[in-house]
């Protein structure tokens, strides 16, 4: 308990807004996405470094995810285009844990990630804001 306050008030001092971008859905498909240099998620390693409350590393991810979007403009509502899969929250969290129990190979896991992250673009994911993923895990 005590190193979960830690976390937040490390989080609070260096990145304010962190609690509503922790309800981003582009946080979360950003998340999903694979590290530069070790190919893994970057879900796999948020929730390492917060488990082990490595607040340095846990500010980090948000700054990177913040650096990345700098200049964007979110894109305007609109239809999913047809014929292409639609992701709902239970969708994705079961993928992840999937992926995680070894039943998703790493390859098609990958193809699957670039997919939710195309269709959180696209407007493709049922019922945001994705509450529960990509939430420093306590």
């Amino acid at each position: 308990m005590e190193q979960r306050r830690r976390l937040e008030q490390a989080l609070d001092r260096a990145v304010p807004d962190w609690r509503t971008i922790n309800n981003n859905p582009h946080w979360i498909a950003w998340l999903c996405g694979t590290h530069l240099y070790s190919e893994l998620s970057r879900q796999r390693h948020f929730d390492a470094a917060a488990a082990r409350g490595d607040a340095d590393c846990v500010i980090s991810f948000f700054r990177d995810f913040l650096q990345s979007r700098a200049g964007r403009t979110p894109p305007p509502a609109r239809e999913a285009p047809t014929g292409k899969q639609i992701y709902s929250r239970a969708d994705i969290v079961q993928a992840a844990r999937d992926f995680q129990r070894g039943r998703i190979s790493e390859a098609d896991y990958q193809r699957l990630s670039a997919d939710i992250v195309a269709a959180a673009r696209e407007g493709r994911i049922q019922d945001p804001p994705m509450r529960g993923m990509g939430k420093v895990p306590y």
